[in-house]
């Protein structure tokens, strides 16, 4: 049986991302994915391009999170301002995106292809 991770309060996901931060990290990204790429979208205006900026941001995400990284405030509109912030860069070339495709040249992002760049299993 799958969890409905929409359920999950935001505090109760950030205790559970302490306990165990694979799983937390998936349940992260199955509830906020689609808004944050709502965000991005609608800044960059490319579907590939929104797709690179949303995997960057859940890379930058993670990683603020085992920092410990206070979050003020909700954790969407701290994620928001993250997406936000990385797809203004990106349209003004500040950072380089690694766009990658699939043997049937479209362009495709998992959880799992977050994991292998952060290396965690």
């Amino acid at each position: 049986m799958q969890t409905d991770y929409s359920l999950i309060s935001d505090e109760e996901l950030l205790k559970f991302f302490k306990r165990n931060s694979t799983e937390a990290f998936s349940c992260l990204y199955d509830k906020y994915a689609a808004p944050l790429y709502g965000v991005i979208f609608k800044l960059v205006k490319d579907d590939t391009i929104a797709c690179e900026v949303l995997e960057l941001s859940f890379i930058t995400i993670f990683k603020e999170l085992l920092n410990n990284t206070p979050i003020k405030g909700r954790i969407f509109v701290w994620m928001h301002n993250i997406g936000r912030d990385l797809a203004l860069k990106a349209l003004s070339n500040k950072i380089e995106l690694q766009i990658q495709y699939n043997s049937n040249n479209q362009y495709r992002r998992t959880v799992t292809n977050i994991f292998n760049v952060l290396k965690v299993s």
